[in-house]
């Protein structure tokens, strides 16, 4: 009789592995970037957000460690780090060591929000203050912006206009995307400040 395929391997839910979850959220990747091409496309994505929801419920009884050498042993990627969001024991800051892997830079495209917005809510920063965020993960420029990318609403903009001014070029990005249209009238210079920063970032 032949023996099952898994036979030995660690079984975290039924029929579910490490490496079949990490081979799922990279093909539904695939499938919900392919799903803006095509007519029903709100509907697509939905299913395969319920379906990526499913598949990370599951890693929160296996151990982060264990995931982590499977990832350090493919190569890092950001659903691998979303996934690592998700496992036993996790730190945030652990997860965002694990995106720095990936070499990828954060932006606010949709592409970009979408794995930022997977990671595990129960281990993001909870403030609604942009100061306290910035305190919280201690002024790490892309934890920051994992954070900024991962809310539905942007925090509260209370860190004091020079200083905003000279946020870092991959804040800026987030900041003119998410408050371009907020700012007040005595803000409204900062737009032309955040848009200097990421042309200059992008010249790079």
């Amino acid at each position: 009789m032949t023996e099952y395929p898994y036979s030995g391997a660690n079984e975290i839910a039924e029929g579910m592995f490490a490496p079949t979850i990490w081979t799922s959220l990279h093909t539904n990747a695939e499938l919900w970037l392919r799903a803006g091409f095509s007519a029903d496309t709100i509907t697509q994505r939905a299913s395969i957000q319920e379906n990526d929801g499913a598949i990370l419920r599951v890693l929160s009884t296996f151990p982060a460690a264990k995931w982590s050498a499977m990832c350090e042993a493919v190569g890092w990627t950001v659903y691998g780090a979303v996934g690592l969001s998700w496992c036993e024991g996790v730190t945030f800051s652990e997860v965002v060591a694990a995106w720095k892997e990936t070499g990828l830079k954060i932006n606010p495209t949709p592409e970009m929000r979408r794995p930022a917005r997977m990671v595990n809510p129960a281990i993001l920063p909870e403030s609604d203050s942009l100061r306290e965020t910035v305190i919280a993960v201690e002024s790490d420029m892309l934890s920051v912006a994992i954070v900024m990318a991962a809310r539905r609403e942007p925090v509260a903009l209370d860190i004091p206009n020079n200083a905003l001014a000279s946020a870092h070029p991959m804040i800026a990005n987030f900041l003119l995307s998410d408050y371009g249209t907020l700012l007040s009238q005595e803000q409204e210079p900062l737009k032309i400040e955040w848009q200097k920063k990421v042309e200059t970032a992008a010249e790079r």
